[in-house]
């Protein structure tokens, strides 16, 4: 008798996605579907781009602090017509030009904060990039637990649909022998007619878990029906200092990084306004460039210094100044409420798994009562006392233990992938591990 209980249970842990499992071809797992998501899904391709874009940015800036080299020249055809009193004359003649020109800054606040500047917004890119790959594996991790989630819920729903008309078979046989009343019939027919709807929201709503994660990695990956455990897993978290985690989180990261480009925003602002000092040197040839050249070759080399000293620019540069500062105001305010935002979503992780836990527990102990009723309806049905409908409304009662259990399964995963992306830790060692919490071996 315990065998075949144990083997009824069994039937209904395992009974989650155990048929479309049987016809359903093999797939991709977590891993697989992560890394097709990265190459996937636009808005972190569109991240990734920025990124490489703004590392072009680096070269750019220090490009513009190396020398520089510039030739011109020119070649012209001319008449001239001159009249000097009674005396005129007309001439015809060709001039040209060639210059070559090399220009070195020695200082230039400008370019070097361009310079600053750049190298920021490269590493601000890392860290968006980095954001943006924990809210994606956020938003797989959501749509592969759904995606599980429904599956289960509705062989679930299929297997209690099934004992429910064994149910009104019982009734109606009942009803035949004078046992039974037809509103026994007909409460067991309305049951069953309510799994039958639940049965087609459950079907709906696993096509639009499945459609999800197939819009995240690509409509064209195989992805495998995933299975909930019938177990809570012992997920590795380690602990660590809060506010070191706030500040290491890469939105947090991207936030102070916008306040430093804010800030060498202000130097830039004022380089403008700043002494300039170029180190130049030109080598010239000119033939009949000018009428008072005609018939003549010169020959130019030249090495020197340029110095350049902004007098006044209209009271701009105060004005550039002032905004800057204020920038740098709206770049801590956003600093401060990303990284508020992060310690509010670690602490609702933390929360949310360890209510997870606690309902777990509650449903543990409601199956380990279950399963006891199982037992001794079992035995009473060999000695007389309950019947066979007895017994299939209590697998059914543990039919709905069993999806509560798989609803605080979901919610325990999600709460921890939750607060694993809060912490800004989403490695494919942490994809492996919640894998293997979702899919049986």
């Amino acid at each position: 008798m315990r065998t075949a209980i144990r083997r009824l249970l069994a039937g209904l842990v395992l009974s989650a996605c155990t048929a479309s499992l049987a016809q359903a071809p093999a797939g991709s797992g977590l891993l697989d579907i992560y890394r097709s998501a990265l190459e996937h899904d636009p808005g972190f391709r569109a991240a990734r781009q920025e990124q490489q874009a703004a590392q072009e940015g680096i070269p750019q800036a220090v490009g513009a602090r190396r020398p520089e080299v510039s030739v011109s020249g020119g070649a012209n055809f001319n008449q001239l017509d001159q009249q000097v009193g009674a005396f005129s004359r007309t001439q015809e003649y060709q001039g040209g030009s060639l210059a070559l020109q090399l220009r070195q800054a020695i200082v230039n606040r400008e370019l070097e904060s361009r310079e600053v500047l750049a190298r920021l917004r490269a590493q601000q890119a890392d860290a968006v990039l980095d954001a943006r790959r924990l809210e994606l594996t956020e938003r797989l991790v959501d749509a592969y637990v759904a995606y599980a989630l429904a599956a289960g819920v509705q062989e679930l729903t299929r297997g209690d649909l099934e004992r429910q008309q064994q149910l009104i078979e019982v009734a109606r046989r009942a009803l035949s022998g004078g046992e039974g009343t037809t509103t026994d019939v007909l409460e067991a027919t309305s049951r069953a007619d309510v799994l039958r709807a639940q049965l087609r929201a459950a079907e709906t709503q696993r096509q639009n878990a499945e459609e999800q994660l197939r819009s995240i990695a690509g409509p064209r990956v195989p992805v495998r029906v995933p299975r909930l455990a019938g177990r809570l897993p012992e997920l590795p978290l380690e602990a660590g200092d809060a506010e070191a985690l706030v500040l290491q989180h890469p939105q947090v990261r991207a936030r102070q990084l916008g306040v430093d480009l804010a800030r060498e925003s202000i130097a830039l602002a004022r380089a403008p306004y700043r002494p300039r000092v170029d180190w130049l040197a030109t080598a010239s040839r000119s033939e009949s460039d000018a009428v008072n050249t005609v018939n003549q070759t010169n020959t130019l080399k030249s090495l020197g210094l340029q110095l350049s000293v902004p007098l006044y620019a209209g009271g701009r540069e105060s004005s550039a100044e002032r905004q800057a500062v204020l920038l740098v105001g709206k770049a801590e305010a956003e600093r401060d409420d990303t990284a508020e935002e992060v310690r509010l979503k670690l602490r609702q992780g933390l929360r949310g798994l360890q209510s997870s836990q606690e309902r777990w527990r509650a449903l543990q102990s409601a199956r380990r009562s279950t399963e006891q009723l199982i037992t001794a309806t079992t035995r009473s049905i060999t000695g007389g006392v309950r019947s066979r409908a007895d017994l299939l409304l209590a697998e059914r009662q543990l039919a709905q233990v069993l999806r509560d259990e798989q609803q605080a399964l979901s919610d325990y995963l999600r709460a921890w992938w939750r607060l694993t992306t809060a912490r800004g830790e989403a490695e494919e060692s942490q994809l492996r591990v919640l894998q293997g919490a979702i899919d049986i071996p």
